[in-house]
Protein backbone atom coordinates (compact mmCIF):
# COMPACT_ATOMS: atom_id res chain seq x y z
CA UNK A 1 0.00 0.00 0.00
CA UNK A 2 1.00 3.63 -0.18
CA UNK A 3 3.40 5.12 2.33
CA UNK A 4 2.35 8.71 2.85
CA UNK A 5 5.38 9.76 4.91
CA UNK A 6 8.66 8.19 6.01
CA UNK A 7 11.62 9.84 7.70
CA UNK A 8 14.55 9.17 9.99
CA UNK A 9 14.24 11.45 13.02
CA UNK A 10 16.21 11.85 16.27
CA UNK A 11 13.69 9.54 17.99
CA UNK A 12 13.91 6.89 15.25
CA UNK A 13 12.06 6.09 12.04
CA UNK A 14 8.58 7.61 11.60
CA UNK A 15 6.15 6.11 9.07
CA UNK A 16 2.63 7.08 8.02
CA UNK A 17 0.96 4.35 5.98
CA UNK A 18 -2.09 4.79 3.77
CA UNK A 19 -5.34 2.87 3.91
CA UNK A 20 -4.21 -0.01 1.68
CA UNK A 21 -2.31 -3.13 2.71
CA UNK A 22 1.19 -2.31 3.94
CA UNK A 23 4.16 -4.41 5.04
CA UNK A 24 6.38 -2.97 7.78
CA UNK A 25 9.78 -4.67 7.99
CA UNK A 26 12.18 -2.24 9.66
CA UNK A 27 11.88 -1.21 13.31
CA UNK A 28 10.27 2.18 13.83
CA UNK A 29 9.68 4.56 16.71
CA UNK A 30 6.30 5.64 15.35
CA UNK A 31 3.94 4.06 12.83
CA UNK A 32 0.55 5.55 12.02
CA UNK A 33 -1.43 3.34 9.65
CA UNK A 34 -4.76 4.56 8.28
CA UNK A 35 -6.18 1.07 7.63
CA UNK A 36 -5.98 -1.94 5.37
CA UNK A 37 -4.85 -5.52 5.94
CA UNK A 38 -1.30 -4.87 7.12
CA UNK A 39 1.65 -7.09 8.00
CA UNK A 40 4.03 -6.00 10.76
CA UNK A 41 7.34 -7.91 10.76
CA UNK A 42 9.11 -5.38 12.99
CA UNK A 43 9.16 -4.24 16.63
CA UNK A 44 5.50 -3.07 16.39
CA UNK A 45 5.64 -0.85 19.45
CA UNK A 46 8.48 -2.66 21.21
CA UNK A 47 11.28 -0.51 22.60
CA UNK A 48 14.88 -0.88 21.50
CA UNK A 49 18.04 0.53 23.14
CA UNK A 50 18.15 3.35 20.58
CA UNK A 51 14.34 3.86 20.78
CA UNK A 52 13.11 4.03 24.39
CA UNK A 53 9.66 5.27 23.32
CA UNK A 54 7.76 3.51 20.53
CA UNK A 55 4.19 3.59 19.28
CA UNK A 56 2.01 2.00 16.61
CA UNK A 57 -1.54 3.16 15.91
CA UNK A 58 -3.45 1.15 13.31
CA UNK A 59 -6.94 2.39 12.41
CA UNK A 60 -8.33 -0.92 11.15
CA UNK A 61 -8.11 -3.94 8.90
CA UNK A 62 -7.29 -7.59 9.45
CA UNK A 63 -3.68 -7.19 10.48
CA UNK A 64 -0.91 -9.67 11.28
CA UNK A 65 1.83 -8.84 13.77
CA UNK A 66 4.60 -11.44 13.52
CA UNK A 67 7.92 -11.00 15.29
CA UNK A 68 11.04 -13.14 15.49
CA UNK A 69 12.54 -10.79 18.08
CA UNK A 70 12.02 -10.73 21.83
CA UNK A 71 10.43 -7.63 23.40
CA UNK A 72 8.16 -6.72 20.50
CA UNK A 73 4.49 -5.80 20.13
CA UNK A 74 3.96 -3.27 22.93
CA UNK A 75 6.97 -4.13 25.06
CA UNK A 76 8.43 -1.42 27.27
CA UNK A 77 11.98 -2.24 28.36
CA UNK A 78 13.54 0.76 30.09
CA UNK A 79 10.93 2.85 28.31
CA UNK A 80 7.40 2.86 26.94
CA UNK A 81 6.08 0.64 24.16
CA UNK A 82 2.53 1.13 22.86
CA UNK A 83 0.52 -0.73 20.22
CA UNK A 84 -3.04 0.43 19.52
CA UNK A 85 -5.05 -1.49 16.93
CA UNK A 86 -8.53 -0.02 16.68
CA UNK A 87 -10.23 -3.01 15.08
CA UNK A 88 -10.25 -6.01 12.79
CA UNK A 89 -9.63 -9.73 13.06
CA UNK A 90 -5.97 -9.60 13.98
CA UNK A 91 -3.18 -12.08 14.71
CA UNK A 92 -0.29 -11.40 17.11
CA UNK A 93 2.64 -13.87 17.15
CA UNK A 94 5.81 -13.20 19.14
CA UNK A 95 8.55 -14.68 21.26
CA UNK A 96 9.42 -13.57 24.82
CA UNK A 97 8.51 -10.35 26.62
CA UNK A 98 5.86 -9.18 24.20
CA UNK A 99 2.20 -8.22 23.82
CA UNK A 100 1.80 -5.71 26.64
CA UNK A 101 4.89 -6.24 28.77
CA UNK A 102 6.75 -3.76 30.96
CA UNK A 103 10.25 -4.38 32.34
CA UNK A 104 11.47 -1.27 34.11
CA UNK A 105 8.97 0.49 31.86
CA UNK A 106 5.45 0.40 30.48
CA UNK A 107 4.04 -1.85 27.77
CA UNK A 108 0.47 -1.23 26.57
CA UNK A 109 -1.40 -3.20 23.89
CA UNK A 110 -4.98 -2.19 23.00
CA UNK A 111 -7.12 -4.10 20.53
CA UNK A 112 -10.56 -2.74 19.58
CA UNK A 113 -13.47 -4.65 18.07
CA UNK A 114 -12.87 -7.90 16.23
CA UNK A 115 -11.68 -11.41 16.97
CA UNK A 116 -7.99 -11.87 17.62
CA UNK A 117 -5.34 -14.45 18.35
CA UNK A 118 -2.48 -13.67 20.74
CA UNK A 119 0.31 -16.25 20.66
CA UNK A 120 3.56 -15.81 22.56
CA UNK A 121 6.23 -17.96 24.18
CA UNK A 122 6.73 -16.47 27.65
CA UNK A 123 6.72 -13.32 29.79
CA UNK A 124 3.91 -11.91 27.67
CA UNK A 125 0.27 -10.84 27.50
CA UNK A 126 0.18 -8.44 30.41
CA UNK A 127 3.39 -9.08 32.36
CA UNK A 128 5.25 -6.55 34.47
CA UNK A 129 8.50 -6.50 36.45
CA UNK A 130 9.51 -3.18 38.00
CA UNK A 131 7.00 -1.78 35.53
CA UNK A 132 3.50 -2.23 34.15
CA UNK A 133 2.37 -4.60 31.43
CA UNK A 134 -1.17 -4.09 30.17
CA UNK A 135 -3.20 -5.76 27.42
CA UNK A 136 -6.77 -4.61 26.74
CA UNK A 137 -9.05 -6.36 24.27
CA UNK A 138 -12.41 -4.74 23.71
CA UNK A 139 -14.83 -7.03 21.82
CA UNK A 140 -14.63 -10.25 19.87
CA UNK A 141 -13.84 -13.91 20.28
CA UNK A 142 -10.18 -14.11 21.21
CA UNK A 143 -7.56 -16.75 21.90
CA UNK A 144 -4.69 -16.14 24.31
CA UNK A 145 -1.86 -18.68 24.01
CA UNK A 146 1.23 -18.34 26.17
CA UNK A 147 3.62 -21.16 27.02
CA UNK A 148 5.02 -19.88 30.31
CA UNK A 149 4.91 -16.82 32.60
CA UNK A 150 2.15 -14.56 31.34
CA UNK A 151 -1.47 -13.48 31.13
CA UNK A 152 -1.67 -10.86 33.89
CA UNK A 153 1.56 -11.78 35.69
CA UNK A 154 3.11 -9.34 38.14
CA UNK A 155 6.69 -10.10 39.10
CA UNK A 156 8.68 -8.22 41.76
CA UNK A 157 7.88 -4.51 41.78
CA UNK A 158 5.55 -4.85 38.81
CA UNK A 159 1.96 -5.23 37.74
CA UNK A 160 0.55 -7.37 34.96
CA UNK A 161 -2.98 -6.72 33.75
CA UNK A 162 -5.12 -8.45 31.11
CA UNK A 163 -8.57 -6.98 30.44
CA UNK A 164 -10.97 -8.60 27.95
CA UNK A 165 -14.30 -6.80 27.77
CA UNK A 166 -16.46 -9.41 26.01
CA UNK A 167 -16.60 -12.39 23.68
CA UNK A 168 -16.24 -16.16 23.74
CA UNK A 169 -12.56 -16.28 24.70
CA UNK A 170 -10.03 -19.06 25.18
CA UNK A 171 -7.00 -18.88 27.48
CA UNK A 172 -4.15 -21.41 27.40
CA UNK A 173 -1.13 -21.05 29.65
CA UNK A 174 1.57 -23.69 30.10
CA UNK A 175 2.95 -26.51 28.03
CA UNK A 176 6.58 -25.41 27.80
CA UNK A 177 8.40 -25.90 31.11
CA UNK A 178 8.16 -29.37 32.71
CA UNK A 179 6.97 -29.40 36.33
CA UNK A 180 9.66 -30.95 38.54
CA UNK A 181 7.00 -32.81 40.55
CA UNK A 182 5.88 -34.86 37.54
CA UNK A 183 7.93 -33.77 34.50
CA UNK A 184 6.55 -36.39 32.12
CA UNK A 185 2.90 -35.47 32.67
CA UNK A 186 2.69 -31.81 33.65
CA UNK A 187 4.08 -28.37 32.95
CA UNK A 188 4.40 -25.13 34.94
CA UNK A 189 2.22 -22.22 33.87
CA UNK A 190 3.11 -19.34 36.25
CA UNK A 191 0.40 -16.92 35.25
Amino acid sequence: GPVLYEAETPIGKVIVGGDGPNVYITDAALILDLGGNDLYLNNAGGTRPEMPVTMVIDWGGNDSYISKENFSQAAGVLGSGVLIDLGGNDTFVSLDGSQGTGFWGIGFLYHGDGSSIFNSRKLSQGAGQMGIGLIVNRKGDSKYLCSHLGQALGLFGGAGILIDESGADYYQLGGMEPDFRDPLKSTVSMG
